[in-house]
């Protein structure tokens, strides 16, 4: 197993590495949001295909490309390509003692262990040797969490075009300030359900502890912070009103 993990390591390494070649040249730290997901997705990929694979794993090896190549191509095609500059990197970079460009790349390669890590499951996806109800359940949990992201996005970008400079509250976004998160989250807690059942699949729950731990912790202040500072009282009343990650009933 160590073996597979530091093969999967390289892999992302090289990613990560070209990424910030890539920001060298663009100037845009957000391309490594692009590159993210395509890492996650390299990691598993290279979990499964160093194991025996059957339908079982092609068929969860196909969610996880849906799953990463729509995300990706949305923060591309939506977020990198047009230009868009995320301001939450220069935040990050603001107190850094060293150069940006060794900043990022430090940075680049730390969210490529948190890749690898989120990957996990797929070392156990691989060992997977019947479809059982644990994989039925986690199919559909990924379903549900693909979806949710997919419309969540859709939602916040049309908005946001027809809308500019205002709070998104509406779809989705009307029950979680974050239901993109949320449904992100949920995907990799039904990759992470599908190993139940394996001799040692829990530790898949590494996963959705970890994107948890990303999203509350990291992703979501910084996030928030920055729309306090340019929506003022109007995303605070968006706060009061609706619920942080998980979607709910707004309140009155």
């Amino acid at each position: 197993m160590l073996e597979l993990i530091l093969t999967s390591w390289l892999a992302i390494i090289i990613l990560m590495t070209i990424t910030w070649v890539i920001y060298l040249k663009v100037k845009n730290p957000g391309i490594i949001d692009v590159a993210w997901s395509i890492a996650i997705m390299a990691g598993g990929a290279i979990y499964l295909i160093s194991q025996t694979i059957g339908l079982t794993q092609l068929f969860f090896l196909t969610l996880l490309a849906i799953w990463g190549f729509r995300l990706a191509g949305h923060l591309f095609f939506n977020r990198v390509l047009p230009g868009h500059i995320d301001k939450r990197y220069f935040e990050i970079a603001e107190n850094w003692k060293i150069s940006k460009a060794v900043g990022f790349f430090v940075n680049y390669q730390f969210q490529g262990i948190l890749a690898l890590g989120i990957a996990t499951p797929f070392i156990f996806i691989g060992q997977i040797t019947s479809f059982d109800l644990m994989q039925v359940i986690s199919s559909i949990i990924l379903a549900v969490g693909i979806a949710g992201e997919s419309i969540a996005d859709k939602q916040l970008l049309s908005f946001r075009n027809s809308n500019p400079g205002k709070v998104c509250n509406t779809g989705l976004w009307k029950y979680s300030r974050h239901p993109n998160y949320f449904f992100e989250w949920l995907c990799w807690v039904g990759f992470a359900i599908s190993c139940f059942g394996i001799s040692w699949g829990w530790v898949g729950l590494i996963a959705p502890a970890l994107l948890l731990y990303i999203m509350i912790g990291l992703t979501i202040p910084i996030t928030e912070s920055s729309s306090l500072r340019s929506r003022g009282k109007t995303f605070t009343k968006y706060q009061e009103k609706t619920s942080m990650f998980v979607p709910l009933p707004p309140k009155e």
